[in-house]
This record gives structure tokens, sequence and C-alpha cells, in this order.
């Protein structure tokens, strides 16, 4: 999104100055309430999708602010990982690694468990398949090791994506990309899992 890009700048600037001009701080807040003020609207999705996405700026700028605000953060974003309308959910599940780089202690403490949940079910729907497959390679590089008590459902549904049966409704390229990036974090443990993947080659 080309307004989230231009935050994304405007907000690397203000951080560059923040030593030197206080007031970044300020502008930092009044970003973030105007963010959570529009995640409290219901279906003005337009607001919510962009509030979302300040959200996911400022997430990958602000460390201390979102640091402050993470909790709050974290429940505004997996709160719309189930909405009904596709774009909003979709924009949730992307941020979902943003949430876990920021702080991953905590993220795998008080989050993962909720948010693996709402990424199987989207892994089920072929709709959300492409965005859920990418989300999960990615928090996996971010988490590493938090991810092993879900590796067998995933590789299952991984597996069923990439069926004959399943690409006949669609090759789902992101099932492979999630595999690369799984095995980037977590390569022992895909290592000696890699016979479960020998029904592809079947």
């Amino acid at each position: 999104m080309a307004s989230a890009k231009s935050l994304n700048q405007c907000l690397k600037v203000i951080a560059k100055r923040g030593s030197t001009v206080p007031i970044h701080i300020e502008w930092y807040h009044k970003i973030y309430d105007e963010a959570f003020k529009g995640l409290q609207l219901q279906n003005q999705y337009e607001v919510i999708h962009g509030s979302l996405l300040v959200l996911g700026e400022l997430l990958s700028i602000t460390v201390q602010l979102m640091s402050d605000e993470y909790d709050i953060s974290a429940d505004l974003i997996l709160g719309r990982a189930m909405s009904s309308n596709r774009l909003i959910k979709q924009t949730a599940i992307e941020l979902i690694p943003s949430l876990a780089r920021h702080s991953k202690n905590l993220f795998a403490i008080n989050y993962l468990d909720q948010a693996m949940k709402y990424l199987k079910l989207a892994l089920k729907k072929h709709n959300d398949k492409p965005v859920a497959f990418i989300a999960v390679g990615e928090l996996t590089l971010e988490i590493g090791q938090d991810m092993k008590p879900y590796l067998d459902a995933i590789v299952e549904l991984t597996i069923n994506t990439l069926s004959k049966w399943s690409q006949r409704r669609g090759h789902c390229k992101e099932a492979l990309i999630c595999i690369r990036l799984m095995t980037e974090g977590l390569f022992i443990y895909f290592y000696l899992m890699r016979k479960n993947f020998s029904p592809l080659f079947l």
C-alpha cells in the first residue's frame, strides 16, 4: 500500500531526528491513538484496514512506544484475524510475524497459541491459504523452536495443499515458500521429519 509506505518513510525520518527533537514521542502517540480509534469501529472496513496498516508500520519503527502498547496492539491485531472481511482478516494475519519480531518472548508466551489457532484455520480455507502460509513461515523464522509443537499440524496441512488433488483446485506456491522458511528456522527438525513429505512424490 502506497500510503503505508509513505508513513513508513515519515516514521523513519521522525526516528532519525528523535534524539534531538523530543516531540517525536508525541507524534508517535498521536498516530497510535488514531489507529487505535480506527480499530474500535464496526463495519467501517476501509478505516479498520488502514488502522491495521498503521499499527504494522509502528511495530516496524517505534520500539519504545509499541513496547508500552504491545499487549493492546496484539489483542487488536489478533482480534481482527477472524474478521468476516477478507482484506481485514488477511492484513491481520500478515502482521502476526511483526508482532513476534517486536517482542519474541512475550509473543511466544502470551499470544502464540492464539495466533496459531487462527493460522491453522486460515490454512484450511482456499482464499486465505497464501497469506497464512507466508505468515507461518515468517513466524518460524522469528521464534524458531517455539514453533515445534505445531509442526505436525502444519506439515499435514502443507501436504494436503500440495497434493495432486489440491493442485487441481489451484497450485499454492506459498506452501512451498512456507516449507523453505520453516526449514531455515527449524532446519534440524525439518530434516528429521523429511520422511513425512514422501506423499508429495508419490
